[in-house]
């Protein structure tokens, strides 16, 4: 009984250990990441639709840029095998299209408008 209760009590110790060296933040891992503390970052770019920049659009990169931003994106594959960069998986939201990314191919597209700007999807 009493060994029973042991092993119970060393297998919830080593869970224990196992959960806070897998939640802890590493040491090692802080020098690694060092040069990104204190960054901004642009979320799918620094877009502004009323200046009629949307995100994820060269503009929005641009202006990122240009504000010493650090740039922050999704990249989706299209149906026939281009990278694109597009933070949904469907259209519906930013082109007012329906159709997913992957299932669409780039030709296509390119046809669509980013948040009703001249800017190509």
């Amino acid at each position: 009984m009493m060994k029973g209760i042991l092993i119970v009590l060393l297998v919830l110790l080593l869970g224990n250990v196992i959960l806070l060296y897998l939640l802890a933040p590493r040491l090692s891992g802080r020098r690694r990441v060092h040069p990104f503390f204190g960054v901004k970052w642009a979320h799918r770019g620094l877009h502004d639709i009323k200046k009629g920049i949307p995100e994820n659009s060269i503009p929005a990169f641009q202006a990122a840029i240009e504000a010493g931003y650090g740039i922050e994106l999704d990249v989706h594959l299209t149906k026939d095998g281009k990278l694109v960069v597009f933070h949904d998986d469907d259209f519906r939201r930013i082109c007012g299209e329906k159709g997913k990314v992957e299932e669409t191919d780039y030709a296509r597209m390119r046809t669509y408008r980013l948040s009703r700007t001249s800017s190509a999807g």
